[in-house]
């Protein structure tokens, strides 16, 4: 049979034997430590003959030089005693031994603090010095090892034996702190606890069964927390407009994860799409994607086969290709063109460019209008326009390739050159309701006045059948229009201005 021993060095100025009353000899100094636990093994430095032991209801206990604990015999060697008293000073029980093998053995009637006194038979103040020790006589208890391999679901649970050589244990996972009745049998001191909840204390209880007269221990316990299954946290970078790269964080408790893109936002509980893609990674690279267009990125973490996370909802956006406008040419006289085109997914302005040159010779000219009305320009000659777009997207800028459309100017007419020119007056200009267009010189059939926004939009048309003709703009918001008069011999466009 083994005990839980403590071995208490001590060095004292004793007196008085079992017979002799407490004095302030007993009592005029502390130990260090002043308290034995029982069963905690405890040493110290004992600077007088006092001690206090912890004691419970009904356990046995052996106080000093006993043969089971082992220990030293007293300096000198004979007439050593030790009594125990209870708080209030009455005797447990003493013991002396003229051969210096001093041993006390009780069982305890109440739970709280006995005093054990050492001293010298004769009562006479003498210095001594020997090893005592307390120690309970019961079974031992194990000790549960702090757990390890936790997880959301699981943990490995260990635990050391007492003193005593068990013959078994019996253990129980619950979380509640209070001990079960009984728990699961086993020669072993691991178990590894399955089936979980997560993010919840559970207790590992645990005793030894010691067999014999001693029976079973105590419970002991040991608290430990499984893991939160945490949802993760995703980024979107490196945004292009055919692919994007997708990043998370390796939340707590996972082991691997899912995710899946789509251009729907789609509902919980919806069933998952087909390319549903599992990874232990924390990365991934999306390519072949539209440019322009809204993407839904779900993703969970999977913690166990059986526990998982809600799925966690980002989107992004890829980035649209900067174009160039598509352009138009309308309104070319003998000396002037408009150019029109249609503003172009994310340009914030343009470059143009005007020349006879069918290529960019330089870097062109910034507008962040859609038209530009070339002017002056030579009658009867080719020009080329070049376009390209300044583009924002995503706080990414880019610039398109070069677009270019060509006209030709009218030669000046026949008429003209006879000395039969035709004029052409618009007033006044700028206007707030009615404008008058005034026609002087020979013209031909068939007159009519176009009005025209700058994109090319048709707002007004009007017969012309005499020289001067009144055109009511009063409907129209305020800014530029292109007046376009045309006849079977004479074409010419103005700018007007509505106020």
């Amino acid at each position: 049979m083994k005990y839980i021993l403590l071995f208490l060095s001590l060095t004292a100025s004793l007196i008085a034997n079992a017979q002799c009353p407490i004095g302030s000899a007993y009592f005029w100094t502390t130990f260090t430590p002043a308290t034995i636990n029982v069963p905690v093994t405890q040493t110290g430095t004992w600077k007088q003959n006092i001690i206090d032991i912890n004691i419970v209801s009904g356990r046995t206990y052996m106080v000093g030089n006993c043969s089971l604990i082992g220990g030293t015999n007293p300096s000198p060697a004979l007439g050593t005693s030790v009594t125990v008293r209870d708080a209030s000073g009455a005797v447990i029980t003493w013991a002396s031994d003229a051969t210096g093998g001093v041993c006390a053995i009780f069982t305890a009637t109440y739970t709280g603090v006995a005093k054990a006194h050492f001293y010298r038979d004769n009562c006479t103040t003498e210095t001594i010095s020997f090893t005592a020790a307390a120690v309970w006589a019961g079974c031992s208890v194990p000790t549960p090892q702090p757990a390890t391999g936790i997880t959301v679901s699981s943990a490995n649970l260990s635990w050391t034996p007492g003193f005593n050589t068990p013959i078994g244990y019996e253990y129980a996972v619950t979380t509640s702190a209070t001990p079960p009745a009984t728990g699961t049998g086993t020669v072993g001191v691991t178990y590894t606890a399955t089936g979980l909840i997560p993010n919840t204390t559970y207790y590992l209880h645990v005793r030894q069964n010691c067999g014999g007269t001693l029976g079973w221990s105590e419970w002991q316990k040991k608290e430990f927390k499984t893991l939160n299954c945490d949802k993760p946290t995703i980024s979107v970078k490196n945004i292009t407009p055919n692919s994007a790269d997708l990043k998370w964080n390796a939340s707590t408790g996972s082991t691997n994860f899912d995710y899946f893109v789509s251009k729907i936002n789609m509902a919980p509980g919806t069933p998952l799409p087909v390319t549903t893609v599992n990874t232990t990674g924390t990365t991934a690279s999306l390519t072949n994607l539209d440019e322009g267009t809204k993407y839904y990125v779900f993703l969970r973490s999977n913690c166990s086969p059986t526990v998982r996370t809600e799925w966690v909802l980002d989107s992004f956006t890829t980035r649209t290709i900067c174009r160039p406008p598509v352009l138009a040419v309308d309104y070319v006289t003998s000396d002037r063109a408009v150019v029109y085109w249609g503003k172009a997914p994310t340009a914030i302005a343009y470059d143009y460019e005007v020349s006879q040159s069918p290529t960019p010779i330089g870097k062109g000219t910034k507008i962040l209008a859609n038209s530009f009305q070339a002017f002056p320009m030579k009658d009867g000659q080719v020009y080329y326009f070049h376009v390209r777009s300044i583009c924002e997207d995503q706080g990414f800028a880019s610039t398109s390739d070069w677009n270019t459309t060509s006209f030709r100017t009218f030669p000046t007419a026949v008429g003209n050159v006879a000395g039969n020119a035709v004029t052409m007056s618009v007033y006044p200009n700028p206007a707030h309701n009615m404008i008058t267009l005034d026609i002087n010189g020979k013209t031909a059939v068939d007159g009519h006045v176009t009005i025209s926004s700058l994109n090319g939009s048709t707002l007004h048309t009007q017969a012309v059948n005499s020289k001067a003709t009144s055109i009511d703009i009063s409907k129209f918001p305020a800014g530029i229009y292109m007046l376009k008069y045309t006849d079977g011999g004479f074409s010419e466009v103005v700018r007007i201005v509505k106020q």
